[in-house]
């Protein structure tokens, strides 16, 4: 039988060497308490699961302003809620690789770490691949890290957010290329940012400048 191992709180396929998650029934009461123990149960260092989670943040805030910790969620608040818990079981088919790639990072004829970042006005991410090549020229692509944030509820624009995104890139970029020795690529928006100048404030200016710099000491363009 294949026992799954437990590593760095996430669940350890032994046999496919790779993470896994194990969702279990929830019988959390539809409340606000309830809400935050569901969303503060997930341990997703590596932002394995980020885009689902997120969802629960996202439903979290709305209520965090209006609902007492034990009070019921209205109907349409607690409609949602049921369907983001009922998502949660696809999880359980989820199964990432441990490795990121078949053939070993440092033997890989060519590594290449793409990072892609993008903004919405409800939330903002990145996420980052490693694609190495092995002395057959096969491509293989793997995950590295995944991260994302909830938006500001005001003050801000999409055009700032994006910008908040990018810069979010860049700084999971510098983390990966103290570890790995590859070229970077970015996706994101921020290689675009430079056409944008012309449209923002002089304090996004600035904000821009700086991005930029700090972009093209880390992302080779």
């Amino acid at each position: 039988m294949n026992y799954p191992s437990n590593s760095l709180g996430l669940k350890w396929d032994l046999v496919l060497d790779a993470f896994k998650f194990c969702v279990e029934a929830d019988n959390r009461p539809y409340t606000r308490r309830g809400i935050l123990s569901r969303v503060n149960s997930f341990f997703d260092p590596l932002g394995l699961i980020a885009p689902t989670t997120i969802q629960g943040r996202l439903l979290l805030r709305k209520v965090s302003s209006t609902e007492d910790w034990d009070s019921p969620l209205p109907k349409d608040l607690s409609d949602e809620w049921e369907h983001w818990v009922e998502s949660l079981q696809d999880l359980n088919t989820l199964k990432v690789p441990w490795t990121y790639s078949p053939v070993p990072i440092y033997d890989a004829s060519c590594k290449d770490i793409h990072v892609f970042s993008d903004a919405s006005e409800k939330a903002i991410g990145t996420v980052a691949y490693i694609r190495t090549f092995d002395d057959d020229g096969n491509p293989h692509l793997g995950f590295i890290f995944g991260k994302s944030r909830l938006a500001p509820t005001q003050g801000h624009n999409i055009l700032r957010l994006k910008l908040c995104a990018a810069v979010l890139a860049v700084e999971v970029a510098e983390s990966i290329v103290q570890h790995l020795n590859a070229n970077v690529s970015n996706n994101g928006d921020s290689t675009r940012m430079s056409q944008t100048v012309k449209r923002v404030s002089v304090s996004l200016q600035y904000l821009l400048s700086g991005l930029m710099s700090r972009q093209t000491r880390t992302l080779p363009i």
